[in-house]
């Protein structure tokens, strides 16, 4: 009888100790992730959480435009550490936090979330830290705005900028524009779309754009994207954060190379003729847009914004690896393309690939956020010093820092 009492109490006793080491643990390894390798938890500062407001929302002629009048943090990821950023839009929807002064010299920033700051600091945008070095005479607008490509870019310029004669217009093209210019929708929503069927002539197509089937879905009431107990963990562990997202990481779904966008397909070295399109497309916008600005007595200049994987060796490596084609690509290709593009046409053009490159590959600086391709504070510092250059030698700012 006491041996079978000892036998329960042993029993008990190395469940409490199994228990307690599975404790203590995840407890270090809770601290030890947090300390080395911290990860974005799902709360009110993912965007993906129902607390988060929309950035976004529909528009008729651009197919989405930023929220007006919108506050609100996000967390982000740079150098090893999470940070809370704050995004503001001012009364027009432009990343800014304040309103524009239209008596002062303009320069309009146009682009995708590389100039809208996506995952940094209204403080540390491309056009604020471009507006520090060009002076309190200018005002720098960000008509920046994710997901937008080179037509909708144009577009917005048109709508935005194109009344405000002796301006500087400044286009910053990164590569996925060179797909997301085919596409007359993206992630449920449609998009304005120019049709170039025989590419002699840019027809605009979706105007006004129509409704999605799916648009109330994507900007109505929020659902939380992760449900039960993986949810409440995700919410408080850095630790279960890490291991769900290097499980996700190693599925290797077999992906079609229609679904790649221009980032991957802009330099593959041997272009089909899907390649060659997407790129007389997208210069021919370009081409259409600076004869706009000429007509509207604008300066146009087209900025070449890298891409992670153009300038990233690991990352290069582990791409050629995924999809197997190690040697099969040329990632200075696009802007090359770009720089030919403009020498042929006499356009302002400032290629920050060469510097970006040399910055990362050979002075270890981290440009770029971590777990993501975006700019970082200091990427984006980069390119505005790399702008600011340009128009200081160029003449055409007055002064600046």
């Amino acid at each position: 009888m006491h041996e079978e009492k000892d036998s329960r109490t042993k029993k008990r006793i190395l469940v409490i100790a199994i228990f307690i080491i599975i404790l203590i643990t995840f407890l270090v390894g809770e601290v030890t992730v947090r300390i080395f390798d911290p990860q974005i938890l799902y709360n009110k500062y993912d965007k993906a959480h129902p607390s988060h407001p929309y950035e976004e929302r529909p528009d008729k002629y651009l197919g989405w435009v930023n929220v007006p009048k919108y506050t609100a943090e996000v967390a982000s990821k740079q150098n090893g550490r999470i940070h809370v950023v704050k995004e503001t839009h001012n009364s027009q929807g432009f990343r800014m936090d304040h309103e524009v002064n239209y008596s002062k010299k303009l320069i309009f920033l146009s682009g995708d979330s590389f100039i809208y700051g996506w995952g940094i600091d209204d403080a540390k945008t491309i056009g604020v830290q471009l507006n520090k070095l060009v002076g309190s005479e200018y005002d720098v607008i960000n008509l920046g705005v994710s997901g937008y490509g080179t037509d909708q870019s144009y577009l917005r310029y048109i709508k935005e900028a194109s009344v405000y004669p002796n301006s500087i217009v400044i286009y910053a093209f990164y590569a996925n524009d060179l797909t997301d210019n085919l596409a007359g929708e993206q992630t449920n929503v449609f998009k304005p779309v120019f049709s170039f069927a025989d590419e002699k002539e840019l027809k605009l197509l979706n105007e006004p754009v129509p409704d999605h089937p799916y648009l109330a879905k994507k900007y109505g009431k929020k659902e939380h994207t992760y449900t039960g107990l993986d949810r409440i963990v995700r919410s408080w562990s850095e630790l279960y954060v890490l291991l769900i997202n290097h499980i996700h990481l190693d599925k290797k779904e077999d992906t079609k190379t229609e679904a790649l966008d221009g980032v991957i397909l802009g330099v593959i070295k041997n272009f089909s003729e899907r390649e060659k399109h997407m790129y007389r497309k997208t210069l021919a916008i370009i081409s259409v847009w600076k004869e706009k600005t000429k007509t509207d007595k604008n300066e146009f200049i087209l900025v070449a914004m890298p891409s992670k994987l153009a300038v990233d060796v690991r990352k290069q490596r582990q791409t050629e690896e995924y999809y197997k084609m190690q040697g099969n690509f040329e990632y200075d290709k696009p802007y090359a393309i770009l720089e030919e593009y403009a020498k042929k046409t006499n356009t302002r053009y400032i290629n920050l690939y060469p510097v970006v490159k040399k910055e990362v590959q050979e002075n270890n600086k981290e440009l770029y956020l971590n777990d993501d391709d975006h700019f970082n504070d200091a990427g984006a510092e980069v390119a505005a010093r790399e702008i600011y250059k340009y128009l200081k030698e160029n003449r055409l700012i007055d002064n600046g820092q």
